[in-house]
């Protein structure tokens, strides 16, 4: 059961909890907070992902639909270029 333990810096609360946790075997997740915690802090935030971070682990599903909707011989080179660009950004 989550549970907080308060108190003055140094007087080994989490030393204690972790020295329970392995004489138990528990799992141990440590949350050090402060009065400038947040809760982006549990919870994370954003962060910019680049179009090659978005469009690469599409490359895959596009070349197979892109050549069952195209004649594969008329479009040789456009395949080859985008998968080498693919290739080169990675």
């Amino acid at each position: 059961e989550p549970t907080l333990l308060v108190g003055e810096t140094g007087t080994g609360k989490t030393a204690l909890v972790q020295q329970l946790a392995r004489v138990t075997g528990a799992p141990l997740t440590v949350v050090n907070l402060s009065n400038q915690s947040e809760s982006a802090d549990f919870l994370g935030g954003f962060r910019p992902a680049g179009a090659r971070h978005l469009c690469l682990p599409l490359l895959p599903r596009f070349r197979a639909v892109f050549e069952a909707t195209f004649p594969s011989g008329a479009n040789t080179e456009f395949m080859t270029r985008v998968v080498r660009y693919a290739e080169r950004r990675k």
